[in-house]
């Protein structure tokens, strides 16, 4: 076991096996392995870097072209890559990255910025970074009219980003990645200048500007990818409310709030929150998603900012017992981590055992 990728084919159909030969310089931590329709094999693999490559014959039964680094599409079509070794996943086993209060990337206040905003890059950005949930707190403005009515927040303090924008965001990266499943977890409601938030309007809006096409509807389990992908839907509302769930919607994700400080206190808090899932009983038809919130809580009093922590990739290491055991992990800041290729390996670790368990 040296990481090296090697390759062996038969001779003729039915004959002996060549031998086991070399890819030269390629080395690799996870791979799949796929045939085009004009039957040139592709491998497709993450590096010792973390970092995702393909190799593809030039020509069927041909020699291979080299090494390929796929760059920033690599995390824009992960799941479309690697489909066929993760396909038969349902959401819930998964290993995915959310970014915590995805929407506050713009605050109207700038000096809230180093403790408000969790997020330095815009919405279609995170998903090309390979996030694939995204944690949406609204705000409802019932002064304004129009696209200016919902906006994104954090507790009460005002994004520039209105909720429309945000989804049509969401829609321009659907567009160009067509096979890519996106979790919007609207997890806050809040009004900003009354007492009343009107959730069936907010609820009409998500359905107008998505459209039905777009939105996967609950059927009362959380399905696989392949489930979804034999539908024209590739987005999932989850609804974290108290009040009457819109028929359509799933559950929202769950996620408990540690409120802590500093890295030690935080990976208890993480330790902990995984322990106590997983006294709960789960399987395909009914467990919820539930999310990991990784995140240090900013305090002002304290001079603790909105923060990466770089001990994430270790933590939640691919191969490792968190990354096993996790559904959702929630950071900040995410353009700072690699914490998405560690998800991304985990996912393709869980689709091989899953496969050869069956």
């Amino acid at each position: 076991m040296n990481d090296t990728i090697y390759h062996n084919w038969q001779n003729a159909p039915n004959r002996d096996w060549n031998g086991e030969e070399e890819f030269k310089n390629n080395r690799a931590k996870q791979i799949c392995v796929g045939q085009n329709q004009d039957g040139r094999l592709e491998i497709f693999y993450v590096g010792m870097n973390d970092t995702i490559y393909h190799n593809w014959q030039n020509a069927p039964n041909h020699d291979w072209n080299g090494e390929e680094h796929l760059g920033y599409r690599g995390y824009q079509m992960w799941m479309e890559i690697f489909g066929s070794m993760i396909g038969h996943l349902p959401l819930n086993k998964l290993t995915l990255v959310c970014t915590h209060d995805s929407g506050t990337y713009d605050m109207v206040n700038s000096l809230m910025i180093p403790w408000k905003s969790c997020q330095r890059v815009n919405i279609e950005d995170q998903l090309n970074l390979g996030v694939r949930v995204l944690d949406l707190r609204i705000g409802m403005q019932t002064n304004e009219s129009g696209d200016e009515r919902f906006i994104f927040i954090h507790d009460t303090d005002h994004t520039n980003t209105t909720l429309n924008n945000g989804l049509e965001q969401v829609k321009s990266f659907l567009k160009r990645n067509k096979r890519e499943i996106i979790i919007l977890d609207f997890h806050q409601f809040k009004s900003l200048d009354s007492d009343n938030f009107d959730e069936n309007e907010l609820h009409n809006v998500v359905i107008n500007t998505l459209g039905t096409d777009l939105i996967y509807p609950y059927q009362n389990n959380i399905p696989t990818l392949n489930e979804i992908w034999g539908t024209p839907h590739r987005v999932i509302v989850a609804w974290n409310s108290n009040n009457n769930l819109p028929r359509s919607f799933f559950k929202g994700v769950s996620q408990r709030w540690e409120n802590v400080h500093n890295k030690e206190d935080l990976k208890e808090s993480i330790s902990k929150e995984i322990r106590d899932h997983e006294k709960e009983i789960c399987d395909h038809e009914n467990c919820d998603l539930w999310s990991v919130c990784a995140v240090i809580t900013p305090y002002f009093m304290l001079r603790v900012t909105v923060q990466s922590v770089p001990e994430l990739e270790d933590w939640f290491q691919a191969g490792g017992e968190w990354a096993q055991k996790a559904n959702v992990i929630a950071v900040n800041l995410v353009h700072k981590t690699s914490i998405v290729q560690q998800a991304i390996s985990e996912c393709l670790i869980k689709g091989y055992n899953k496969s050869s368990t069956h």
